[in-house]
C-alpha cells in the first residue's frame, strides 16, 4: 500500500470517528422553561444551571403597557425576590436573579399579580 493511500485511509477513518464521538457526547444542560398566558400577554419562566448556581429568569411579554405588577420569586419555599415592577410601553419586562444550588432537588416558583386588577400568573419548576 502506498504512503498516499495509507494517509488517505487514516484521514477517512478519523473523519468517521469524530462524528461518532460528537453524537456520543452528553447533551448540554438546557434551561427548564415554563411558558403560559398572563392576562393579555404571556410569561416565560426559566431556570438554568450556571457555574454551580442557578440563573432564574422571568419575562412578562405583551401585558398591559406601563402596568404595575407585584412579583415574587421563591426557591425551596423561601422568597428571594419581591418587587412591584412596571412593564415598559410594549408591556414587557425581564427579571434575572441568581441562586445557589442546594442539596437534592431545587424547586422554584414565581407569582405575578397585576396591581390594579385580578390578573395572576404563576408557575413552578423543579430542577433535579
Amino acid at each position: 500500500m502506498s504512503r498516499q493511500v495509507r494517509i488517505t485511509t487514516m484521514l477517512c477513518s478519523a473523519a468517521l470517528i469524530v462524528p461518532g464521538t460528537v453524537l456520543l457526547a452528553p447533551p448540554a444542560q438546557a434551561d427548564t422553561e415554563r411558558l403560559g398566558s398572563c392576562g393579555t400577554g404571556t410569561y416565560d419562566f426559566s431556570v438554568d444551571r450556571d457555574d454551580g448556581r442557578f440563573e432564574v429568569e422571568l419575562s412578562l411579554d405583551g401585558v398591559v403597557p406601563n402596568s404595575t405588577w407585584k412579583v415574587a420569586l421563591r426557591h425551596e419555599g423561601k422568597r428571594f425576590y419581591k418587587q412591584v415592577i412596571r412593564v415598559d410601553e410594549d408591556g414587557d419586562r425581564d427579571i434575572v436573579r441568581f441562586r445557589g444550588n442546594t442539596p437534592g432537588t431545587d424547586t422554584f416558583k414565581f407569582r405575578a399579580k397585576k396591581v390594579t386588577g385580578s390578573t395572576v400568573c404563576m408557575a413552578r419548576i423543579v430542577e433535579r
